[in-house]
């Protein structure tokens, strides 16, 4: 089988690139697609000879070279349920997607995946499998990792669902040992947490609550990692309460101690990296199916012609499929448009 090609969109700090090199290590990188520079720093620190393509939106998929997979993490801010202000399609950042679909259309690519937030509505998770003609398989980076992420992942090739804590890994596990920590001074409603949260041997997380409350997480996990410091990321590591490191964060999500430490980045730049990014053990267990579906192609498989047309005011999208032959299905994104 000659070495499999593949596209990365959305690319954050090569989380992607970094299963594929542990589950395909010949496949190929024929181009990454990402807009941020300090994730585009530690992206080329560690794949240096990968071409940026920059924004998606701006990207003709014709004039890509010729790949097999293209795969895809896009914004998830705008269908968040954790986003109080949660826009859906008027939000430009989630109407990116809509350009991961054209350039299937235009690239035709043998294979897809496609990542994005579980929390999403049931109506804009029936667009995107509408126009993808395939359901979500649900995955929580808790089976995999210390992290409760829940996220829907599409593709075009059999993913057997997730049904176990795959590795059993606890918060414990990835905490640092280490005797430079500082106590946290965050407070929950002006109070100090060791006056209201229990304290012992056990490490264990904060789960927040309606009305910025929080109580000691019982599942040995942390909740997702977010872009940003906050209750959220503080920890009571069996001596203090204190924030996570970005070791600690790397290790939620999978990457290798310091795969954030490039340059002069600070914290709180290594968090936003590392809370956009893909968990690397999930990209790799779905990686690892495409595999054996390549070695016993399953009738799953399909090839999909998507034809968009944006619009001031609206997204039009007609699905097209083959095999089997359907009429059109169309789609209207009312009030929304996209910025450059």
């Amino acid at each position: 089988m000659p070495p499999l090609r593949f596209f990365s969109f959305c690319s954050g700090i090569g989380a992607a690139e970094l299963a594929f090199q542990r589950v395909f290590p010949d496949s190929i990188c024929v181009g990454f697609s990402e807009i941020n520079p300090q994730s585009i720093q530690i992206y080329k620190s560690h794949f240096p000879d990968h071409k940026n393509y920059g924004d998606i939106s701006k990207i003709d998929g014709t004039k890509l070279p010729p790949f097999d997979i293209a795969i895809a993490g896009t914004p998830c801010t705008g269908f968040s349920s954790m986003n109080a202000d949660k826009k859906e399609w008027d939000d430009p950042r989630s109407r990116l997607i809509l350009h991961y679909f054209r350039i299937l259309q235009e690239a035709k690519p043998r294979f897809f995946i496609l990542e994005n937030v579980a929390s999403m509505t049931k109506a804009v998770r029936h667009i995107i499998s509408g126009v993808l003609d395939c359901e979500p398989v649900f995955i929580n980076s808790a089976s995999f990792t210390a992290q409760n992420r829940r996220r829907f992942y599409w593709a075009n090739f059999p993913i057997v669902p997730v049904l176990t804590d795959v590795n059993n890994v606890q918060l414990k596990d990835i905490l640092e040992k280490r005797n430079d920590f500082r106590q946290s001074n965050i407070t929950i409603r002006g109070v100090p947490m060791a006056e209201i949260l229990p304290r012992g041997k056990t490490p264990y997380a904060m789960r927040h609550l309606q009305n910025h409350n929080y109580i000691a997480r019982d599942d040995n996990k942390m909740g997702p990692v977010l872009t940003t410091y906050s209750t959220c990321t503080v920890v009571w590591d069996g001596k203090i309460f204190r924030q996570l490191s970005s070791i600690e964060l790397e290790r939620l999500q999978g990457f290798p101690d310091n795969w954030t430490a490039v340059g002069e980045l600070r914290p709180g730049e290594r968090i936003k990296g590392i809370g956009n990014a893909f968990s690397v053990p999930v990209i790799e267990y779905i990686l690892q199916n495409l595999k054996r579906h390549l070695e016993n192609p399953a009738r799953m498989e399909r090839v999909i012609s998507i034809d968009i047309t944006i619009a001031e005011g609206s997204a039009e999208v007609n699905k097209k499929r083959s095999p089997p032959r359907r009429t059109k299905k169309r789609v209207i994104l009312k009030k929304t448009t996209i910025q450059s």
